[in-house]
């Protein structure tokens, strides 16, 4: 009888994604609340396993960009989405998103953080 070694770390990450999955698919969108920009330079990406999707509604009557938070607290430009556009972004539960005017180096408007074990929506007014 051959016995195989399986790591303490290996069960639980696969506990965890197979949790993740059953939850996932009996989840709800949910509306994401903006946060304050005024804590914009202490939001940063961090490693997560979590994948989800964020729907990004622009509300506004004029173009805005949607930028990453990279994992050094970067803006990194995704898109710009026209007045009532909207798009879906596949993204991690840990990874902060930032709402600019369009132009270069415009401050931000909001900042929203994915939701867990859910998708999001991100309604930008």
């Amino acid at each position: 009888m051959k016995i195989k070694l399986v790591t303490i770390s290996t069960i639980f990450i696969a506990l965890l994604l197979s949790f993740h999955g059953s939850v996932f698919a009996q989840s709800k969108t949910v509306v994401l609340e903006p946060q304050t920009c005024i804590f914009e330079k202490g939001f940063r990406s961090k490693s997560s396993l979590f994948s989800t999707n964020v729907q990004f509604i622009n509300s506004k009557p004029f173009r805005v960009k949607v930028y990453w938070i990279d994992f050094a607290g970067k803006r990194q430009h995704y898109f710009d989405l026209e007045p009532n556009q909207v798009r879906w972004q596949q993204t991690f539960t840990s990874h902060p998103w930032v709402i600019t005017e369009s132009g270069d180096n415009q401050p931000c408007l909001n900042i929203f953080l994915p939701p867990f074990l859910t998708d999001g929506v991100a309604i930008i007014n």
